[in-house]
């Protein structure tokens, strides 16, 4: 193996598993593609997560962890602790770098493919930060793909415990919860305010350059700015030459997708963009995947009327 690691977390089994590990695999075959959780996928080292959660900067994080947010807190703490585990994973394995996808997004593209058009800074991190104000509260940016040297995580997770731990900082997160409940505070929030104080450390992903991009989600026809991608389908319109993605703006200017996100109802669509070989149990995910898909659009039909 000589490309960073891409590593995923996901403590439950899940029908889409499958598709999003042997999509990277496929992807970027050079990379080790590692599960952490309880539900391993035949083909595919899977490391429990038990092996991580003793981690020192973890407990750190629990003892100053407030929940803030309209989600359940064992899910929001989780999301915050996958960071951690991370780091801890990275640190004991002597890695420099590695590249974190959630369980829903399909990738396209080696690590290295991804840093010829969004080159990550010595120590940095890329990941996907959409345009706002920070007046508006929004404060939002996601890892769903996301690619870490161990530095910038190393500070990632030191900045976290900082955000709850020093009053100053958690002054931010009561605010954002007091004014802007609408998602709360999450592992989101600080990913953005952590970009927002080292803007030359963290290099957006969402942000299209020489023609090339990551998708943020692919529900939505924003990404870095709003209303930038044309739909089709309730999606992303998106068109296939071979393994290649495209994506396209409003204007019809073609975009090269390294990435697709399939957040949310988004994963009953996501056998239809799978590019990578066949597994066991395949053809039964892909049918039940399309029955549920079609039975959905016409519930919405029916409320429609």
């Amino acid at each position: 193996m000589t490309s960073p690691p891409v590593v995923f977390f996901h403590r439950n089994w899940s029908w889409y598993l499958p598709y999003v590990l042997h999509q990277a695999r496929a992807a970027s075959p050079g990379s080790e593609v590692l599960l952490v959780g309880e539900a391993p996928v035949p083909g595919f080292p899977c490391l429990p997560l038990k092996d991580l959660e003793r981690s020192e900067r973890a407990a750190a994080f629990r003892r100053v962890y407030r929940h803030m947010s309209p989600n359940p807190e064992p899910y929001e703490l989780f999301c915050f602790l996958r960071w951690f585990y991370l780091l801890e994973l990275m640190e004991a394995r002597g890695l420099s770098k590695a590249m974190h996808l959630d369980s829903d997004f399909l990738l396209y593209a080696s690590p290295e493919a991804v840093e010829r058009t969004h080159p990550i800074p010595p120590g940095g991190a890329g990941y996907s930060i959409p345009a706002q104000t920070h007046e508006s509260l929004a404060w939002h940016a996601s890892a769903h793909v996301g690619l870490f040297t161990v530095e910038a995580l190393r500070a990632l997770c030191d900045f976290a415990v900082a955000s709850y731990a020093e009053p100053a900082r958690l002054a931010q997160y009561e605010h954002k919860w007091k004014h802007h409940g609408y998602g709360g505070v999450c592992d989101m929030t600080t990913l953005y305010l952590f970009a927002r104080e080292q803007p030359g450390r963290v290099v957006n992903l969402a942000e299209a350059r020489g023609g090339v991009v990551m998708d943020h989600n692919v529900n939505l026809p924003d990404n870095h700015g709003e209303g930038e991608y044309q739909l089709e389908g309730g999606l992303k319109r998106v068109a296939f030459d071979g393994d290649r993605a495209t994506v396209f703006r409003t204007d019809g200017t073609p975009v090269q997708a390294l990435g697709l996100h399939f957040q949310g109802s988004g994963k009953l669509s996501l056998p239809r963009f799978y590019r990578g070989p066949g597994f066991p149990g395949k053809a039964l995910s892909d049918l039940n995947a399309g029955f549920k898909r079609v039975t959905r659009r016409v519930k919405r039909a029916i409320r429609g009327r």
